[in-house]
């Protein structure tokens, strides 16, 4: 999250040390309670080949997420407005400058 200036992809700050970006609906679309996440490997040397393995075989063994929910992510992804993050982002820098 960036209040001022341009974002950067965790891919794009790192050359030759693999990433692990983790992510979700919860948090970056403000519904709790939904527990649908995502985490995203940027590994351009492959060095994290047995650790992608891995993690597949434990999200196949002890996560389940809601079949409804997870049914509306392809729409949530595609068609939430960029409004919706403008106006996000700008609601929440007001309340980190409240408290910071």
């Amino acid at each position: 999250m960036v209040f001022e200036g341009e974002s950067k992809t965790f891919g794009e700050l790192s050359v030759n040390v693999p990433v692990l970006s983790c992510g979700g609906l919860a948090k970056r679309w403000l519904v709790p309670g939904w527990r649908i996440g995502w985490i995203i490997l940027h590994d351009r040397h492959d060095r994290f080949s047995e650790v992608r393995g891995g993690l597949t075989k434990l999200c196949q063994v002890i996560l389940g997420g809601n079949t409804l929910i997870q049914t509306a992510i392809p729409d949530i992804l595609a068609n939430t407005p960029q409004s919706f993050y403008r106006d996000t982002l700008t609601k929440l820098k007001a309340a980190a400058d409240l408290i910071y």
